[in-house]
């Protein structure tokens, strides 16, 4: 029996992102996935980050610190980021 990854959301900025973070964990539950609360209790963590406004890029980049001490500690196998952030240094 195969186990199955638990996975972690945290959702930042506008209501695009909101929307967008909704079809991620539809898609991400409708593949034998278990979709958890608690970041503590998961294999994987989803960022999905805003770069709108400062204090949206501020936020982001604290909730990406915080998640990769954690994955450097081990605590987490995967973090995956997505959202606007990601493409900060692509202009």
């Amino acid at each position: 029996m195969k186990l199955m990854k638990k996975i972690g959301f945290v959702g930042l900025g506008c209501d695009k992102n909101r929307v967008d973070l909704e079809r991620m964990i539809g898609s991400i539950s409708n593949n034998n996935f278990i979709i958890s609360n608690n970041p503590d209790d998961c294999d994987v963590i989803i960022i999905n980050t805003c770069a709108f406004i400062k204090s949206a890029r501020d936020e982001s980049e604290d909730a990406i610190n915080e998640y990769s001490a954690l994955k450097k500690q081990g605590k987490i196998e995967k973090l995956i980021i997505t959202g606007c952030y990601n493409e900060l240094g692509k202009q």
